[in-house]
């Protein structure tokens, strides 16, 4: 569902007011990119969001790893790197 909201100084306000289920949310906003301040900070945020939104997926594997299975988060990368390459492969012979 899309529903339109304003960003005032760091919160979000939506433009009707909503009711939901839970007091806890993930959203996904998009930003047009000339509304960014182009600085190390905003960088590295963005690219810290982009990473976010490529690990989605392989959040509730990586919560349940611990610091001795760095193999299983190579394999949930590797495994990724693989889906991304095989869709565009895909997408490239049709």
């Amino acid at each position: 569902m899309q529903v339109e909201a304003i960003y005032n100084r760091g919160a979000l306000e939506f433009a009707r007011p909503l009711k939901l289920k839970h007091d806890h949310l993930r959203l996904v906003v998009e930003v047009p990119d000339d509304e960014f301040v182009q600085d190390s900070a905003t960088s590295a945020t963005t690219l810290l969001a982009r990473v976010d939104a490529v690990l989605a997926p392989y959040q509730s594997l990586l919560a349940q790893a611990t610091s001795s299975s760095q193999a299983s988060y190579q394999e949930a990368w590797q495994s990724h790197l693989k889906d991304k390459h095989l869709v565009a492969y895909e997408k490239s012979n049709i």
